[in-house]
């Protein structure tokens, strides 16, 4: 608990705290996927993307369900090339907005950080290779298009990527996928399990 209180007052960010999904104010569409607000432990992060043998520079960091952003900052001074943020909710969406440009003002590197409102299972990814992170962010049926949308990602543009999926309650999903290989399995952290899976490039674009 430490460590979270340390980087808000860092960065003077605001990245804490839980929220009830209730009072993200979803767009109804989207409102019966949704999940409560729950900010990534630092330390978990950290040994997660240890997990990683990539060069982080040429790699974009997704994370679906990105909250109040503190992933996507993590991501960035971690070194990625890029560190993009997907979140449904405005209220979440604005207060990450407002955590960029905090954490810039900090001396944080914003130049590589996008965040973006609107739907994960919608979410165009970049052309590079990715690591998608995913804190159990929504439920079964938005999930079950995100899987959907990974596959066609790489089927249209095979490339590296991992998907991290930290609390992973829906793993089954992504087992009974054809295009991802599960590689790693950690135990142990006060939020939750992590799972890592890879599809390399040129092993999705036949696979259903």
């Amino acid at each position: 608990m430490r460590e979270w209180l340390d980087f808000d007052a860092r960065y003077r960010t605001d990245t804490d705290g839980e929220i009830p999904v209730e009072l993200l104010g979803h767009p109804p569409a989207i409102a019966a996927q949704a999940v409560s607000y729950e900010p990534t432990d630092p330390a978990a992060f950290r040994v997660m993307l240890g997990e990683l043998a990539i060069d982080r520079a040429r790699y974009a960091f997704v994370d679906l369900g990105s909250g109040k952003g503190r992933a996507v900052l993590l991501a960035a001074a971690a070194g990625f090339g890029r560190a993009i943020g997907v979140e449904a909710s405005p209220l979440l969406h604005a207060v990450a907005c407002r955590n960029v440009r905090a954490w810039a003002r900090a001396g944080g590197d914003a130049r590589r950080v996008e965040l973006r409102c609107g739907d994960a299972a919608e979410a165009e990814l970049p052309e590079q290779p990715c690591v998608v992170y995913l804190f159990n962010p929504f439920r079964e049926r938005t999930f079950a298009r995100v899987v959907s949308n990974l596959r066609q990602t790489l089927q249209q543009r095979p490339r590296d990527l991992w998907v991290v999926y930290y609390n992973p309650q829906l793993s089954y999903m992504l087992q009974s996928s054809l295009f991802l290989a599960r590689v790693r399995v950690g135990r142990g952290f006060q939020q939750g399990d992590y799972a890592i899976w890879r599809a390399r490039a040129g092993d999705a674009a036949d696979k259903r």
